[in-house]
């Protein structure tokens, strides 16, 4: 089966077309009826089966045509190995999203293998853009746990610094979040009734809302 896989499909059937003939021939003559043994099986009406007459003289021609044919056409099996270009474009169409400008003479000039071997290891493998894209739209990501929780605060840390168990950051801008964070804290926990529920705030009147904007501007001066 792996010479007939690797044989053009033309060379095949010819293949094919001679052997059956023969082969039902030979089955025919070494039958228990030609070595003089039990009788040769028989159909339904008693009539012995008709024997497999061998190829024709036009089925001869059509399978020699047909191996004359795939003798001159080319053969569909490429067993040439790969060279240092084409193994490179291999490797980046079969492990990448395919290769972009430039990245072919890459992966040639250092060898598919050692591309390959790097790949495994991503820490190791330079990326200034996205680093550079990461230390200016999210410089959140660089930072430690510590300086995280102290730049973006949760409610814990926030409860802390109310009740002055914990002192505001040094950092202006940072204090001035804190400060924020606070107030909020506190008018959420203050609008909250004895079973610790949260209670809407009033619907203020016309005349409040102004007196409370003319407050908070006469605060913010």
């Amino acid at each position: 089966m792996t010479i007939l896989r690797s044989l053009h499909p033309v060379v095949v059937a010819t293949v094919v077309v001679l052997a059956v003939p023969a082969a039902w021939a030979q089955m025919n003559q070494m039958s228990p009826a030609a070595e003089g043994g039990a009788p040769a099986m028989q159909g339904d009406d008693g009539a012995a089966p008709a024997m497999q007459q061998p190829a024709s003289p036009a089925t001869k021609a059509a399978a020699q045509k047909l191996a004359e044919r795939a003798k001159a056409a080319p053969s569909r099996v490429n067993d040439a190995p790969l060279n240092a270009t084409e193994r490179a474009q291999q490797m980046l169409n079969r492990f990448t999203f395919g290769a972009r400008p430039g990245e072919v003479e890459k992966v040639t000039a250092m060898g598919a293998q050692n591309w390959f071997e790097k790949q495994l290891k991503p820490d190791q493998i330079p990326d200034g853009a996205v680093q550079k894209r990461i230390a200016t739209d999210y410089p959140a990501l660089a930072l430690k746990p510590v300086d995280l929780l102290m730049q973006f605060p949760n409610r814990h840390i926030i409860d802390l610094v109310a009740q002055g168990k914990q002192a505001y950051p040094t950092e202006p801008i940072a204090a001035g979040l804190y400060e924020t964070q606070v107030y909020k804290w506190n008018a959420e926990r203050d609008q909250k009734n004895a079973a610790g529920q949260a209670v809407p705030p009033p619907v203020l009147t016309d005349e409040q809302v102004a007196q409370k904007k003319k407050e908070d501007q006469a605060t913010a001066a």
